[in-house]
């Protein structure tokens, strides 16, 4: 990541970038083809100052992107061009203000290994279900999350609310937590089931931004 590690008790100036970090396992098909495929939609829905990443949890580092999710990437306006596998790290973690994971059994894989990212990370299906709960995301959570959090200290800039976005999304999961929203592995399956997880990411990653737009712009 080329954004400097965040620190809570910094401040956020208005151009101030947020990241998305995505992670499957091997991060050579799900991943960067989600962190592809979200970048594209950002720039189609002129989404500014969010940066994206991925990495994986069992990389297979500097192997190439696979060809089939970098054919659909394309397919679908990413960029696959450059893309190597990663090993997660601390320092992915630390510098990212949410982390979307390909699955739950993932998600809770990250979390364990990680434990301090826990209110950051999710399934890519499960954040994007939260996001399109009706009502705000920004209407008063409990009353813990006010005591840490006063509304006269709050950043409004676009990575502030950004954060809070992410926060309050963290506080009510339980209301989502029977959606199904796993993207299976697609690694040495057919071309065919390559077909359909690229399909379901492009969808997601669609949904994704739509939902940020509407709700960084919520009073």
């Amino acid at each position: 990541m080329s954004r400097r590690l965040r620190r809570e008790e910094e401040p956020h100036p208005e151009d101030e970038v947020v990241t998305i970090l995505t992670v499957c396992v091997g991060n050579v098909c799900r991943s960067p083809l989600a962190e592809q495929l979200i970048r594209a939609r950002l720039a189609e829905y002129r989404l500014d100052h969010v940066e994206l990443a991925s990495a994986g949890l069992g990389a297979m580092v500097g192997e190439p992107m696979q060809p089939l999710p970098a054919r659909w990437s394309q397919h679908y306006g990413g960029d696959p061009r450059g893309a190597v596998g990663k090993q997660i790290c601390e320092n992915y973690v630390q510098a990212a203000d949410v982390i979307l994971t390909l699955t739950r059994e993932l998600r809770d894989q990250l979390v364990r290994e990680y434990p301090r990212a826990l209110s950051r990370t999710f399934s890519l299906g499960e954040f994007v279900a939260l996001l399109e709960l009706a009502g705000s995301l920004n209407a008063p959570a409990p009353r813990s999350f006010f005591e840490a959090h006063q509304d006269d200290e709050r950043d409004y800039s676009q990575a502030g609310r950004f954060r809070e976005l992410v926060r309050a999304a963290g506080q009510r999961r339980s209301l989502v937590a029977g959606v199904q929203d796993d993207v299976k592995d697609p690694m040495g399956r057919s071309e065919a089931f390559h077909e359909a997880v690229a399909a379901q990411i492009d969808g997601l990653s669609t949904r994704l931004v739509l939902g940020l737009q509407r709700r960084l712009q919520e009073d």
